[in-house]
């Protein structure tokens, strides 16, 4: 096959995965107990597209099918960026944005209601799952909704303008440096809270806020939406480190009894007659009283706390706590305390700090936290978690701590994500990498039992999201594991640490050849972080190295989530020591058992796991073949002054939080750390470097200084840039359709199986 035919082959095929092989994000309740309707984003890679489609299921436990599709064309929404229906679902919010311009939708059942061009008050919705649950919230009595947006910016004013008086201040801060939130908030500088009132069709600004608080996580207390329970991290003055993907910033819960409301207008054109500057003032006193008479009560005392939500019966609130400030990712609790007496606050589930087979404590990335919440009895709560390398679905009895664990998992790895809790019903997504992920649904809770056991005693019922993707039209683009032979999963043990082992048993070439093991290239995939883990749910990059005759061989190392928190922390001030010789033994054993061809290895991780990997060559210069790496750690004295989290290094190297103020002592252990330092020439590795220009959590100098550096060593290296990406490569389908076919090119220039296709 020529270099064009491949490209075009590997295209097709990877851009038909993406296509077909999609799963629900969200599930909108349109009946209770009887319609769902599935959001799946939709990719379509050729156009550099993201679609949000709709698809419509009823569910009904007594019957012989209880999840059966509704026949209709999939609903198609390109212009809208958030929705959310009212409790009972007599409306509907929609937020639009065409161009320029956000306009602020309320649709009925039939027809549109009334609309609000909020471009001219504030910038985009914040809804990124490290800051929300649900950008939108709507009052109990549906009068009301409730989201947080970014500030305005001031028009720009220049010195050629007719400056007036009260816009010199503007004028002269108008280069001033300003820090923005970080990773995925680039140009995000100050959420505000808003209120929209639907009788009056006007938007209102919050203003009675914490001081100095980022607000996050909120949402009403009341059933008027007068009151509101929230989150709000600590905001230093002048430099806010990033949030994304961080458990570390300090928080409190908050809550505002009495929400103290200002109409947002425009900005007057003129100086205001002698009649409307008296009322300004008059009503700027009242408001200063009002704010002042109502101010936040901080509710919790814990290091961290986020998530706050509200029982049902709207008396007690629970949320997440930690006890730790310097690791970014911990192994997290749960706390409760009622309205009405804040002081009692009491722990539900501790961090766990022992490793364990029941539970591990509750860890995982922001996304999985998004839709947990409480049981219709205001006792039971159901929430996601990360356990030695799969996803979770959890009840607790908040009353007695009684847990129970709700899914049941055909592989150690399978993802269990939890999409909606309607009427005691638990609706999730269950992925693991053998394809298109199913639909799960939970019914049958007894909420009159003493124990747990007695209220567990419901059943899943399933679905199979494959049947609502029609067969491809071209069926040479087809990739189907199935005709490859059988997934196979092991779990793999050595230094104390496990390892998935992934691969296609008895694999079948495209002549029907059977390849063992032995003769297969093994790709070697190490997790970012450190602190997290890696799990087997459904991705559309393993899941093609399956079908084109790779093997994966995934660690959870030290630092790894999961195992409780011994596990997270024995990786402290060991980095790219501890976790590399733990790495190696198990890829020993992997070659032992002759699950890979020692001889066609690759390396593959990006961010902490590209640091590792590049620890890894300097160690064993000619063990890989093949090397992939994304955006990686790879010089850590960079990365304290220009990361967003420049806390991080602090945390993993030196094992303290951050400081201004650094020894020379200290600064050469950071650089003795990196492994920049320690190039070997020897490599014989072909490495594939991919950076984001624009990423800010691990910036690109740094890589770049050591992809000319590599050069210049005579390692034979390659680097993609991707100018307006960030840290993940996946803002823009365009790039992330291009990156992974550009590493599964490269895999098949330097390692390729020989035998995966004709």
């Amino acid at each position: 096959m020529t270099k064009v035919e491949s490209i075009k082959k590997i295209a097709l095929q990877y851009e038909n995965l993406m296509l077909n092989n999609t799963g629900p994000s969200s599930v909108d309740v349109l009946q209770p107990k009887k319609l769902y309707k599935l959001n799946i984003d939709q990719s379509n890679p050729r156009e550099n597209a993201r679609h949000r489609v709709g698809h419509i299921i009823s569910f009904d436990p007594t019957s012989e099918t209880p999840i059966k599709p509704i026949p209709h064309f999939p609903t198609i929404e390109t212009e809208i960026t958030n929705e959310k229906y009212s409790p009972s679902m007599k409306y509907r919010a929609v937020f639009r944005k065409k161009e320029d311009k956000r306009i602020l939708e309320i649709w009925s059942a039939t027809n549109l209601r009334q609309s609000l061009k909020v471009s001219d008050f504030h910038e985009d919705l914040y809804s990124d799952s490290t800051v929300t649950q649900s950008e939108i919230i709507w009052s109990a009595d549906e009068t009301r909704l409730l989201y947080v947006a970014e500030k305005k910016a001031d028009k720009k004013v220049t010195a050629f303008d007719e400056i007036k008086e009260n816009e010199t201040d503007k004028y002269m801060n108008s280069a001033k440096f300003k820090q923005d939130m970080g990773e995925k908030f680039n140009k995000k500088f100050q959420p505000e809270v808003y209120v929209y009132k639907l009788e009056e069709n006007e938007l209102y600004r919050v203003v009675n806020l914490p001081e100095k608080v980022i607000p996050a996580f909120i949402n009403f207390a009341d059933t008027k939406g007068n009151s509101i329970v929230m989150t709000g991290f600590e905001k230093p003055d002048e430099f806010f480190m990033g949030l994304c993907y961080c458990f570390n910033k300090p928080s409190d819960i908050y809550f505002l009894r009495e929400i103290v409301l200002e109409k947002v207008k425009d900005t007057p054109k003129g100086p205001l007659k002698s009649a409307d500057a008296q009322e300004e003032l008059a009503l700027k006193i009242k408001k200063e009283a009002s704010i002042k008479e109502n101010q936040a009560v901080r509710m919790t005392n814990d290091a961290f706390a986020i998530v706050p939500i509200l029982s049902p019966d709207r008396k007690k609130v629970i949320y997440l706590y930690g006890d730790h400030q310097n690791i970014h990712a911990f192994t997290l609790g749960l706390k409760k305390f009622t309205l009405e007496l804040p002081q009692d606050n009491s722990a539900v589930l501790r961090p766990v700090a022992e490793f364990n087979e029941n539970f591990n404590g509750i860890t995982g990335h922001h996304e999985l936290f998004r839709n947990i919440g409480w049981l219709s009895d205001s006792q039971h709560f159901v929430f996601n978690s990360y356990m030695r390398g799969d996803t979770g679905i959890y009840v607790v009895n908040t009353e007695t701590n009684e847990m129970k664990r709700l899914d049941q998992p055909a592989y150690a790895s399978e993802d269990w994500y939890l999409l909606k809790i309607d009427n005691d019903q638990i609706i999730a997504s269950v992925s693991n990498l053998i394809g298109k992920p199913r639909l799960a649904i939970y019914s049958g809770f007894d909420l009159t039992g003493k124990t747990i056991e007695e209220v567990v005693k419901g059943t899943w019922h399933y679905y199979d999201l494959a049947k609502l993707s029609p067969k491809p039209l071209k069926s040479e683009n087809t990739v189907k594991l199935e005709d490859r032979g059988k997934f196979n999963e092991e779990v793999l043990t050595a230094n104390g640490i496990e390892a998935f082992f992934w691969s296609i048993k008895d694999f079948k070439d495209s002549k029907g050849n059977v390849i063992p093991d032995s003769e297969k290239p093994l790709v070697l995939l190490l997790h970012g972080g450190p602190h997290f883990a890696i799990t087997g749910g459904y991705n559309h990059y393993m899941h093609y190295l399956l079908y084109r005759g790779y093997n994966i061989l995934a660690p959870n190392f030290s630092g790894s989530t999961g195992y409780g928190q011994k596990h997270i922390t024995r990786l402290l001030t060991k980095i790219g020591e501890v976790d590399k010789d733990e790495v190696l033994a198990v890829l020993d054993l992997a070659l032992e058992r002759k699950l890979g061809n020692p001889k066609k290895l690759c390396v593959a991780g990006g961010s902490y796991g590209g640091f590792l990997g590049h620890v890894l060559m300097n160690e064993k210069p000619d063990l890989f073949r093949v090397a992939l790496i994304r955006n990686p750690a790879i010089n850590l004295l960079h990365l304290m002054y220009t990361s967003d989290i420049p806390e991080w290094v602090f945390a993993e190297v030196l094992d303290r939080g951050y400081q201004t103020e650094v020894s020379v002592q200290q600064l050469i252990k950071v650089w003795e750390a990196s492994p920049t330092t320690k190039i070997n020439s020897e490599i014989r590795t072909r490495i594939q470097i991919q950076l984001g220009g624009n990423d800010r959590r691990v910036p690109p100098e740094g890589a770049l200084d050591y992809y000319r550096r590599l050069k210049k060593h005579g390692v034979q290296v390659e680097c993609n840039y991707y100018p307006n990406e960030g840290h993940a490569l996946t803002s823009n389908m365009d790039t992330e359709f291009d990156a992974a076919l550009k590493r599964l090119l490269f895999l098949e220039e330097h390692l390729p199986t020989g035998y995966s296709e004709n």
